[in-house]
């Protein structure tokens, strides 16, 4: 079943700049959802903290947006601090019976570093679609975030005894 999970995280647009490492511990720390048909996965004006890679079946994105396997949603929760998480303005409904595999936004940060929140940006063009609107990140906000993880990073590799100069 890991296999499965990490194929499936490979395959996805949006974490293809992971390294294999990270890909094996996401795979371990996410998990498989399912959704009958004409179900709410994400109701607009939620805050929803997880991502959603479609595993099978089909789900609607807003007014006329269609995702299918492989594709992804729920993306818009890694744009700010947690406590300030979008809220969700469009529905994401089932149209079909769904298998979602689902990776809390807590978890990705855990493993994600700075090269990844690059590709992050490169992929979605420095904003997040979210049906009919566009939530656009700005580059101060990722600037400071980067910074933070770093910060972070350097600060656990000093109390492990590395010293890093600039």
């Amino acid at each position: 079943m890991i296999n499965k999970k990490i194929q499936l995280i490979r395959q996805c647009k949006l974490f293809k700049s992971l390294f294999d490492n990270d890909i094996k511990i996401m795979a371990k720390l996410s998990k498989y959802i399912y959704f009958c048909s004409h179900e709410y996965i994400i109701r607009k004006g939620s805050q929803n903290k997880d991502i959603f890679i479609i595993v099978n079946g089909l789900v609607k994105h807003g007014n006329e947006t269609y995702l299918k396997a492989s594709d992804y949603f729920g993306e818009s929760c890694l744009l700010k601090d947690a406590q300030t998480i979008p809220l969700n303005v469009t529905d994401v409904i089932s149209q079909t019976p769904v298998k979602c595999l689902v990776i809390s936004r807590k978890d990705f940060l855990q493993i994600s570093d700075p090269v990844m929140w690059n590709n992050v940006m490169k992929i979605t063009g420095g904003s997040m679609i979210t049906g009919d609107s566009m939530i656009t990140a700005r580059k101060l906000e990722w600037d400071n975030f980067l910074k933070k993880k770093e910060r972070e990073r350097q600060r656990e590799n000093r109390s492990q005894g590395f010293l890093f100069l600039n």
